[in-house]
């Protein structure tokens, strides 16, 4: 039997999970299961694990939930009084609303952590200036990333582009992918 839930990499993970792919990208989290799982120092297989312990795919839902119920565009609320708009003095992190999810972060990174969940959290909900800061501080910085990924291939000529991708993919995946794509234009 499964054994339930309960570390905070796996808490962290299923947050990580529920959170969509386009956000993952302006949090500046990983983008795939096998970048986390570098990032925490486990393996895929682990992650595998973890998604089918009991209370996972619940855990998921709620995360999947409170995020939604945190978007500009829910059209499902939260029961009760509308929830004030936000300011900087009062807003925490969503990390930092359970204790267990900010073990062994130190205490800067968790202001950090804070202060940015606080900007995304007023972007979404429409705040311009907070979107234009987030982009102009935040956009920067993924453009250089993705810019940097590319920068080491754009001098190499298309034989030194195939034997990288050769390096990169093994000869086998690069030759199937080939003969598929010579036998679909057939």
């Amino acid at each position: 039997m499964a054994r339930p839930v309960k570390t905070a990499v796996q808490r962290e993970f299923a947050y990580w999970y529920a959170t969509p792919k386009r956000l993952r990208v302006s949090l500046g989290l990983p983008l795939s299961e096998t970048q986390f799982a570098e990032m925490k120092d486990v393996t895929p297989r682990t992650l595998r694990r973890w998604k089918e312990q009991v209370g996972f795919k619940e855990m998921v839902e709620s995360f999947k939930l409170e995020m939604a119920n945190d978007s500009p565009d829910a059209t499902i609320r939260k029961v009760g009084k509308p929830e004030p708009k936000m300011s900087v003095e009062d807003t925490r992190a969503v990390l930092s609303d359970d204790p267990v999810l900010t073990e062994g972060i130190p205490e800067d990174e968790q202001k950090y952590l804070q202060v940015k969940d606080t900007l995304v959290r007023m972007a979404m909900d429409g705040n311009q200036g907070a979107m234009d800061l987030y982009l102009t501080h935040y956009g920067k910085a993924v453009v250089e990333a993705e810019q940097s990924d590319f920068a080491d291939y754009k001098d190499l000529s298309d034989e030194q582009l195939v034997a990288e991708v050769c390096q990169m993919a093994g000869v086998e995946a690069v030759s199937g992918w080939l003969a598929d794509r010579a036998a679909a234009t057939v």
